[in-house]
């Protein structure tokens, strides 16, 4: 199970005196008004993040039952001195793969397909033989759990910091039909090292493609109509950031850097999205299956929750769901939970259907910055 290290706090002592004692502190903007020992919770964890020198901003949402609480901090860009708010759009990265995910296993019940359906029938047939190795063949389910033997990405990618731009879906293909599996369709990880290796965003990425492909419907489209119109998500969106007001601006440790551009790789890094439409995204997670609650029992509830569901262990713990993954506390809840990074944006989506509680952490800074120390200790502090 990919775990965070959680960073330790180092008391400093201010000792009064006449000499040049350095530059003043960057000073942080927040709206957390310190009412509470949640706000206090989450400002001792925020705050001392968002003044490193290099970091931007970050929005912060905390769900508890019927209750919700937003936290905004530093700038939507760095030196703009405007605070991000419920409104700024942020890159999700592979937050994305969990939307991915319910769109397909939504596309596989509409044409009585299943999940364990070998994906070479939807594709080119120059890409079969590349699909098989030692007498197995990739599956749906494999694409989504990450045990389809795909590499992590394709090798041809841009260096820098837009390494997808151009790479439409013909270059995708033609490198999956010239490249072989790195290991049979199937076999489970036998290691938290080899589960890492298993990870592959290109297989979302082939998700992605094959469904626009056989719809005809660009992805936007796609995910409008299954998932984020039935849930009013209308502010979540694939690419387009470049020129779009209300994004935060990404940053890495050097400075701002461009937004991306997922191409072919839209289902498994493309979206970008609010702190309000991600809430009503955990809020639909927390109710998926439970048809008292609003939305839970809807098409778009249904296919949430299946991706909820482990499908992959290692160890004799939870590793892999279709697009999710779980975390475990020091106090031992199992969290269903998924990471997104770019090249300057870093995303978490974190819940406990058991609890009620989730939370949702966007980042205008990439992960060199230490945003994932700060999810590691929001998440071992909130989920108690």
């Amino acid at each position: 199970m990919k775990r965070f290290l959680l960073a330790t706090s180092l008391g400093c002592v201010l000792i009064s005196c006449t000499h040049d004692t350095g530059p003043e502190p960057k000073a942080v903007r927040s709206n957390n008004t310190l009412s509470t020992a949640q706000d206090s919770m989450v400002d001792g964890i925020l705050r001392p993040y968002v003044s490193g020198a290099a970091i931007a901003g970050a929005s912060l949402t905390l769900v508890d039952g019927n209750d919700a609480r937003s936290y905004h901090y530093g700038e939507t860009r760095l030196g703009n001195g405007t605070l991000p708010g419920a409104a700024t759009r942020y890159e999700l990265g592979d937050v994305t793969q969990t939307f991915t995910a319910a769109l397909l296993l939504s596309w596989l019940q509409s044409g009585n397909r299943s999940a364990d359906d070998y994906i070479s029938a939807w594709l080119p047939a120059d890409l079969a033989p590349r699909l098989r190795f030692n007498n197995g063949e990739v599956t749906f389910r494999q694409l989504l759990n990450h045990c389809s033997g795909l590499p992590r990405l394709t090798s041809d990618l841009l260096p820098g910091t837009d390494p997808y731009r151009g790479y439409d879906s013909t270059r995708l293909y033609g490198y999956i039909a010239t490249h072989y599996l790195l290991h049979t369709p199937g076999i489970l990880p036998a290691t938290e090292v080899e589960a890492r290796e298993y990870y592959s965003p290109l297989a979302y990425a082939l998700a992605g493609t094959l469904l626009e492909r056989q719809t005809g419907q660009p992805l936007q489209q796609l995910l409008e109509s299954t998932l984020l119109s039935p849930l009013g998500m209308s502010a979540t969106t694939i690419d387009g950031a470049g020129s779009d007001p209300a994004a935060a601006t990404p940053h890495n440790n050097n400075g701002p850097v461009p937004a991306g551009q997922s191409a072919a790789f839209a289902g498994a890094v493309g979206l970008r999205s609010t702190s309000a439409d991600m809430t009503r995204y955990l809020r639909a997670q927390l109710a998926a299956g439970n048809s008292s609650s609003s939305g839970g029992s809807t098409v778009p509830g249904i296919f949430l929750l299946a991706t909820q569901i482990p499908v992959v262990q290692v160890g004799g713990r939870d590793y892999f769901g279709m697009g999710w993954q779980y975390y475990f506390t020091r106090a031992g809840r199992i969290i269903v939970y998924k990471e997104g990074s770019a090249a300057g944006s870093s995303a978490w989506v974190a819940f406990d259907r058991d609890s009620r509680k989730g939370l949702v952490l966007l980042c205008n800074n990439g992960p060199d910055g230490g945003s994932g120390r700060s999810a590691a200790a929001l998440m071992e502090a909130f989920f108690r």
